[in-house]
């Protein structure tokens, strides 16, 4: 199809939802009713003149596009909803049951880049403006709901059509949707389709006729019932397959059970409610003499304000949490239904307190549940119902596995899935691309991707092929004009972002020759970062005559950026000083809050009175919101703070400045435990409160002295990969994306789970935690952030503090994660409790020779392979085997070098935490060093 036509198609099936749901809210979402309010769009009653919504949709695309990519050589998910992972996760469980060992991505996690690309670069814009004229023609209004989704499906499919180019679309098996109507899943569908790339349903809820048609490749459904609906809605593209979802057996023997004692009653709610009828439920339920206990279940995603006014009218009837299965449950229009028939709860249906209509899924109709009235609230309304085998025949239509005689499609599906994927691989070696070496692939889509010359085309290749031999020629090449060199550096950057290997043969080769010009000093600087080597004064003055000599301000600015970067982890103030004194591009007033935070830890080391720091400490507080001004003034802080417990002080500041959907969730998943735990949170300030640090090494030193056994354990969002089992927010994808990110390659499923078992029993075994302080939230979100568990980061803490209030005892102390920094960021506090050891034992990546050069010679040290990152520092052990595959060589070779009184310096990630609790289990002192030891071996501003 062309692109006109699918885009078209895409506004058909995102207005066909919304245009009905338009209809049935007495107001739009607060970031709606924003997003018109500030383009001085007139919204009458939630509509807009078709005239200005022609205008304003045509102004808003004429903005640009953003870059969202597909990722090659994985199956591309795309969704962040609880339900869109729960689906996800089922199918990686289906293709991993079959055989079918693909690697998944999920392209929503990624970063999506700011505008880069006019919509002219891809079709003509007059094009889409009579397009969408002729769209809405007919009409004399759009709704306001209606207009901001069509702008959203359309800028992200034209991103997503521009940005990925047919070579690396055809490197990409599939793209997996588990929504067939809301904007992005839309757009990805439409882009997938575009560029010839098979597309996946999973259905995530219950469907009606208020749906659109399927137009998928493979349609991946709950439930014939499911199937008939679609069928009715329209013809069915591709292949449908039937998948039971449901978990555990059918409880019918619950169902038919009669209740001859008082019953507990759960109340569901949808996400818009009526709050202000919701007492006509409630009330009836409470003062019901055959009801024991009520509950009311809100929506995942009811909005945080409502749910605060729900809190503050019901109390602790609302529960957040999971609650024990109820006898009968009360449901809103939700599809929730079938999930608690499943499980042997006796649902009703109370229509008329939400925004859908009464039997909006028409389970009642189909005599799946019956509806009940408030009226009928104060009586055994639960015992009106039979659950009998006609009732069976149409609940089977829903769920599947309720009756013997269902046939699972499973097998079918997979082999659809076997042969697209075969079929796909074969047509990429009929074109020479070789699957397994997509070097040449990915020089090609670098090239394409950026719009790359054929002459600059044949400088990347020679620059990754022959890396040390083109950056010793190259000053002249690409720098004979700001749009080539920066265009060769974008090409670099994709290359970074794919993680090509040959990427560090290129890193390291400009760390040996000197830069001459622009290009090298540019891939020098990123260099820096990426391996972790430290800006000298050589570099220093050879870069900073580069900047000096270059005219381009594009070339100027994007040189700047890199440079500062490199001299806030250098922590050099001399650097910084002259820097700012020359810079032409950059100022203190435009920085991101990130840079002035740490700018202004490093003007505070400093203890320099001159003038200019001054000055460049006034322009730090420039232009900053109300949640930046938080940051910059608890983060920024290098005081003592003796006595004071400042943590508690902090939370209030970060819920008073944190963006609603933050603050839901801060409230919900973290507030909780560390309200179960506040008295045993002593030592949550330490990086502030000399007073707390000098108590926690008094302990480890009094604890060496008197033999006793005693194990510090820190815990930040790369241990979530601990707890995934126990959270609803850290997915396999997130588990497996960090064991690429620690050791370069994913482990098989007895692997993590000792290793997981072994770290669990560590950390209910310590005697004080780290754990993730409102200090590391209030660092990571910003004002556009969404939610915590929006970001791998974010789902990574939530998972860490869910697993702690399941694991952890009353007994156990609390400080926050980065306190090794702090605590041990001198060696000169780990030499004094190496004097009073009877023995010292190292567990480090660190070379030998260097860690004895700091502590001495007397200390024993047992290597580790590094990180994958850092695993071409010359700092750092390697080895051609991965952490996680030595844990049990490891912990026999320190289980026989400790006792009593030694002490136990682990640094090794989320691998090492097992060989903590051997060191405990031994009698020793055991010390969670972390990052710390780097520390004494590079200077980086960033340890917080």
């Amino acid at each position: 199809m062309k692109l006109i036509e699918l885009m078209q198609e895409g506004w058909d099936r995102v207005s066909k939802i919304t245009n009905d749901r338009a209809k049935r809210i007495d107001s739009l979402p607060d970031h709606i009713a924003k997003f018109f309010n500030s383009s001085e769009v007139e919204v009458i009653d939630g509509e807009i003149a078709v005239k200005n919504a022609n205008i304003f949709f045509c102004d808003e695309i004429d903005k640009g596009l953003q870059l969202r990519r597909f990722v090659p050589g994985f199956i591309n998910l795309c969704g962040s909803t609880r339900n869109n992972l729960r689906e996800f996760e089922f199918f990686k469980n289906v293709l991993r049951r079959n055989g079918i060992t693909e690697q998944v991505v999920n392209v929503a996690e990624l970063t999506v880049k700011p505008a880069f690309s006019p919509v002219e670069d891809l079709v003509d814009r007059a094009a889409i403006g009579d397009c969408f004229y002729n769209w809405t023609r007919d009409t004399g209004s759009v709704p306001a709901l209606t207009l901001h989704s069509l702008i959203w499906f359309t800028k992200a499919f034209l991103s997503w059509v521009a940005a990925n180019p047919d070579s690396l679309c055809r490197l990409v098996p599939l793209i997996v949707v588990s929504n067939d109507h809301s904007p992005i899943s839309v757009a990805i569908v439409q882009a997938a389709r575009f560029k010839s790339i098979p597309t996946v349903y999973l259905q995530h809820a219950e469907v009606t006729d208020h749906f659109p048609p399927l137009v998928f490749d493979i349609n991946i459904l709950h439930n014939q019932r499911s199937l008939n609906v679609y069928s009715e809605i329209g013809p069915i593209r591709g292949d449908s397959f039937i998948l039971s979802r449901w978990i555990g057996s059918f409880r019918l023997e619950r169902l038919r059970k009669k209740e001859t004692q008082k019953v507990n009653v759960a109340l569901y709610l949808t996400a818009n409610f009526h709050l202000d009828k919701l007492n006509e439920i409630i009330d009836p339920l409470k003062l019901n003499p055959a009801i024991e206990s009520i509950a009311v279940k809100p929506h995942p995603r009811t909005d945080p304000r409502i749910l605060d006014q729900l809190q503050l009218i019901y109390g602790d009837l609302i529960q957040l949490n999971p609650i024990d299965i109820p006898d009968v449950a009360v449901v809103q229009n939700s599809s929730v239904v079938t999930e608690l028939l499943h499980i042997g709860v006796k649902v009703f249906h109370i229509p008329g307190y939400d925004w859908l209509p009464g039997d909006y899924y028409g389970f009642v109709h189909d005599g799946i549940c019956d509806a009940v009235s408030d009226s009928d609230l104060s009586g055994r309304f639960w015992e009106d119902f039979n659950y009998d085998e006609d009732w069976l025949r149409s609940y089977s239509t829903i769920n599947p596995s309720a009756t013997s005689s269902y046939d699972n499609d499973e097998k079918l599906l997979c082999e659809k899935v076997e042969h697209i994927i075969r079929t796909r691989r074969s047509n990429l070696e009929s074109d020479n691309l070789e699957q397994r070496n997509l070097l040449g692939s990915w020089i090609d889509i670098a090239g394409r991707e950026v719009k790359l010359k054929p002459r600059l085309r044949m400088e990347l290749k020679l620059l990754v092929l022959a890396p040390i031999t083109y950056l010793s020629h190259c000053r002249n090449l690409p720098s004979r004009n700001a749009n080539s060199l920066l265009s060769l550096i974008e090409a670099v950057d994709f290359l970074h972002h794919a993680r090509i290997p040959e990427l560090v043969r290129i890193y390291n080769a400009s760390l040996k020759i000197p830069a001459e010009g622009p290009f090298q000093a540019l891939i020098k600087l990123k260099a820096l970062e990426w391996t972790f080597e430290e800006l000298n004064q050589d570099v220093y003055e050879e870069i900073s005559s580069i900047i000096d000599r270059e005219d381009e301000p594009q070339v100027v600015s994007r040189l700047e950026d890199s440079f500062l970067t490199a001299i806030l982890r250098s922590t050099n103030s001399k650097w910084l000083m002259e820097f700012f004194a020359k810079a032409r591009a950059l100022s203190v007033d435009r920085l991101h809050i990130s840079r002035r935070i740490h700018l202004k830890r490093l003007i505070d080391s400093s203890k320099q009175e001159l003038e200019p720091i001054s000055r460049l400490e006034r322009s730090i507080y420039s232009s900053l919101s109300s949640l930046d001004r938080a940051k910059l003034d608890v983060l920024g802080n290098s005081r003592d703070i003796g006595s004071t417990q400042l943590h508690p002080t902090v939370l209030d500041v970060f819920i008073s400045n944190a963006p609603n959907g933050v603050v839901w969730q801060f409230r919900n998943y973290v507030l909780p435990v560390y309200k179960k735990f506040e008295s045993q949170m002593c030592y949550m300030d330490v990086r502030w409160s000399s007073k707390q640090r000098n108590k926690i090494l008094d302990t480890i030193s009094d604890k060496i002295l008197a033999r006793e056994a005693f194990s510090f354990i820190r815990l930040s969002e790369g241990e979530g990969y601990i707890y995934r089992d126990l959270s609803e927010h850290f997915t396999l994808d997130d588990v497996e994306n960090r064991e690429r990110h620690w050791w370069g390659a994913n482990l098989d499923e007895e692997t993590r789970a000792g290793l997981v078992a072994r770290n669990r029993a560590a950390i209910q075994g310590a005697d004080l935690l780290g754990i993730p302080s409102v200090y590391r939230f209030l660092r990571d979100i910003s004002s556009n952030s969404c939610q915590l568990s929006a970001t791998l980061t974010g789902r990574g803490l939530l998972a860490v503090l869910n697993g702690v209030g399941h694991d952890c005892s009353s007994e156990v102390l609390f400080t926050e994660e980065k306190a090794n920094i702090p605590l041990f960021g001198d060696p000169e506090t780990i030499r004094t409790l190496i004097s009073r050891a009877e023995k010292t034992i190292v567990v480090s990546s660190i070379k030998e020779t260097l860690i004895k050069g700091v502590l001495g010679e007397e200390v024993t040290v047992i290597p580790i392979p590094t990180h994958y990152r850092t695993h071409n520092n010359k700092k750092y052990v390697t080895s051609d085997r991965i952490l996680p595959l030595l844990i049990d060589e490891l912990s026999s070779a320190v289980r026989g070098l400790l006792g009593p009184g030694t002490l136990l310096l682990v640094s090794s990630g989320v691998a090492g935490k097992a060989i903590l609790d051997v060191g405990k289990h031994c009698g020793a002192v055991a010390v969670d060093l972390g990052g710390a030891i780097d520390q004494w071996f590079k200077k980086d501003g960033l340890a917080y």
